[in-house]
């Protein structure tokens, strides 16, 4: 019964109320111990084709693969929930931008190289991703920083998908974004 609670039915991930948890916990041990982590905020690209296109249980498909390719990339510590939708948002403890971009890319990788198996046939993905990393000098809340990876996930969106993008706290021509101060109470769809 507690899993069912705290875990997405379809991924078996942490659910989105579990994610923000752990990443709240994440933020208040960083800024009592010091050091850094980083988030990874994950879209898939182009998801509702796939839905449209091939019906619903291939879509369910591709999002339990990429469920268990982002938990096959990262570290046991690491925390990979389901945002909403086709979003996915990882809490990196202990990793600096150079770790945490580094798991972004194999991330990215994982979903580029090999097409998903599902009833329909072979569906070839991409994933778009953002990364924020803390920065002592410039101390963040959990949202801000959450605030920091959407940006970057928004630039990666329209650089063209299928790469990861590293936010910066406190640069405001980071957001290329119109309304970018706030994160939304649901996810929107990019």
């Amino acid at each position: 019964m507690l899993f069912r609670a705290t875990h997405d039915s379809l991924t078996g991930l942490a659910n989105r109320g579990v994610i923000l948890e752990a990443l709240d916990r994440e933020s208040s041990r960083q800024l009592r111990e010091g050091g850094s982590f980083g988030i990874v905020l994950a879209d898939l690209d182009h998801f509702k084709y796939v839905n449209d296109q091939h019906g619903h249980l291939a879509g369910d498909a591709v999002l339990q693969e990429m469920a268990r390719r982002m938990l096959a990339s990262v570290r046991p510590y690491d925390i990979v929930g389901r945002y909403g939708g086709e979003e996915f948002l990882i809490v990196v403890p202990s990793s600096d931008a150079r770790g945490t971009m580094g798991l972004a890319e194999r991330i990215r990788k994982s979903v580029e190289d090999r097409p998903v198996l599902t009833e329909a046939g072979e569906i070839q993905m991409t994933i778009s991703l953002g990364v924020a990393v803390t920065d002592p000098a410039i101390p963040l809340n959990a949202r801000e920083l959450l605030q920091v990876a959407d940006d970057a996930l928004y630039r990666s969106k329209d650089h063209g998908r299928n790469r990861s993008k590293l936010g910066t706290p406190g640069d405001p021509t980071g957001s290329s974004r119109p309304n970018a101060a706030a994160v939304p109470a649901q996810p929107a769809s990019k």
